[in-house]
């Protein structure tokens, strides 16, 4: 709600001008009527669209937007993990919200990418959080195979159960393996899909997606693959007025 808010106030937008549809109930809904300020109220799905409309992940899923002249931009700052979104599932969603626009078949998708460490790729992380995964299982399985009288001593002697996926339910441990996938599915979100443009283009192309145009900063990936990189000043000037000049997005 705070990118709305600082979008609103940067472009000058007048409360005729915006439609903001975001979460209305409980605290939630007073503190994003808050940071919006009360001129502008918060709108309903089905309220007529207006010049810009912003809609928060209370749209992602079921919502259908009208809006003939409506055009579809997604935005994902790389500093905030909940505005980037899994290509294959919420990404699409937000995509087929749209239904009546001329403009339906294209969506800007505006970014930053992530500024996480190298050291551990995905594949890593993988085998690592299958290995964890593994000793939580066999780490259950043998107090589950107690005798009732003997797990709920042991279960009762324990304060807390200091074990990754694991949790006590019905006075035996269960796994919870849905945990291990989302840890996997936020890593590979946050530190490999939005780390790099060229992970992010590959992402879109493998779900379907073409990607019309785009353009990113070839020094950036030149520095970031090599640590002894060096550019000179004049390939700074030339690629700054590049970027300055072109749509520093995808579409």
């Amino acid at each position: 709600m705070e990118f709305i808010a600082k979008a609103i106030d940067l472009a000058k937008l007048t409360p005729e001008q915006v439609k903001v549809v975001c979460s209305v109930s409980g605290d939630n809904g007073e503190s994003n009527q808050r940071k919006l300020g009360k001129d502008y109220p918060i709108g309903q799905p089905s309220a007529p669209a207006r010049k810009i409309n912003f809609y928060t992940s209370t749209c992602f899923e079921g919502c259908d937007i009208y809006d003939e002249n409506g055009v579809t931009f997604i935005v994902s700052d790389g500093n905030k993990s909940h505005t980037l979104l899994d290509i294959s599932t919420l990404f699409t969603q937000i995509c087929g919200r749209l239904r009546d626009s001329k403009y339906k078949g294209e969506i800007i998708h505006v970014y930053s990418t992530t500024k996480y460490s190298r050291e551990v790729t995905l594949d890593e992380f993988v085998a690592s959080t299958k290995k964890v995964l593994a000793e939580a299982t066999s780490y259950a399985d043998e107090i589950n195979s107690l005798s009732d009288t003997a797990r709920g001593k042991t279960l009762s002697k324990i304060k807390y159960i200091n074990e990754q996926y694991v949790r006590v339910e019905d006075n035996r441990l269960v796994v919870d393996k849905n945990l291990a996938n989302m840890d996997i599915v936020n890593f590979k979100i946050c530190r490999h899909i939005y780390r790099t443009y060229v992970n992010l283009t590959n992402e879109l192309q493998r779900n379907g997606y073409t990607i019309t145009s785009h353009t990113f900063s070839e020094i950036i990936e030149k520095i970031e693959n090599n640590d002894n990189a060096r550019v000179t000043f004049k390939e700074l000037f030339d690629e700054y007025h590049r970027l300055k000049t072109t749509k520093p997005f995808f579409s």
